[in-house]
């Protein structure tokens, strides 16, 4: 996948604190959170329950973000309660229903870096993976010169203003793309195909050669 060099993702406690404060943001009370308009800087922050290692990142993170007076409370919910407020019935035009949210798309969105398109275009029929509600024309209108440019030069230079932009708006945050390592037993089966980003778990390890 093609990668923006320049965009640098920086660790700054002491600068997001000083962020904070310049905005006015401030713990005004001593409790540790800070507050906005007079309310609490705290939201609900979903996991799903049958995945433990979402449950523990969110956890890292809110212990992150407290570190800065945000409050995050995690909250484990059955994954198809989590599933309809993130993403009711798969389609983002029936909104969205959350404050935060530890949620994963499948391998092939990064494997291929034009589906980029689907996580940014504000139009749902496009970005149909926009689970955060995010809209910026600029990133529409690049997103969807991505979608019909054949030029492999210019898809690159689209592919590098959109990771500016998201780096910048941070609709979303990838904390991690866990990798995996297959153990079998060839005398069972010895059909496996290795695809990049998606491992050896996808429909190609069950088809028969003829039929790939």
């Amino acid at each position: 996948m093609f990668r923006n060099t320049d965009v640098e993702t920086v660790y700054d406690l002491d600068q997001a604190i000083g962020l904070l404060d310049e905005a006015g943001i401030i713990d005004s009370d001593g409790d540790g959170v800070r507050e906005l308009n007079g309310e609490p800087l705290s939201f609900e922050f979903l996991a799903a329950s049958d995945n433990s290692l979402r449950i523990r990142t969110a956890e890292l993170v809110r212990e992150m973000l407290l570190q800065i007076g945000i409050d995050a409370q995690v909250v484990v919910m059955e994954r198809t309660a989590q599933v309809q407020a993130v993403w009711p019935e798969f389609d983002v035009s029936k909104g969205r229903n959350y404050q935060m949210a530890i949620f994963g798309w499948s391998a092939p969105v990064q494997a291929d870096p034009i589906r980029i398109a689907t996580l940014v275009n504000s139009d749902p029929a496009v970005g149909v993976i926009n689970l955060s509600g995010y809209v910026n024309p600029v990133a529409d209108e690049l997103s969807l010169e991505l979608l019909r440019t054949i030029d492999p030069d210019r898809q690159q230079e689209l592919l590098s203003e959109l990771q500016a932009i998201i780096a910048e708006d941070l609709p979303f945050i990838m904390i991690a793309y866990p990798d995996g390592m297959y153990a079998y037993r060839p005398s069972i089966y010895d059909g496996w195909v290795f695809m990049t980003g998606q491992g050896v778990f996808h429909k190609l390890s069950f088809l028969a050669a003829s039929d790939e």
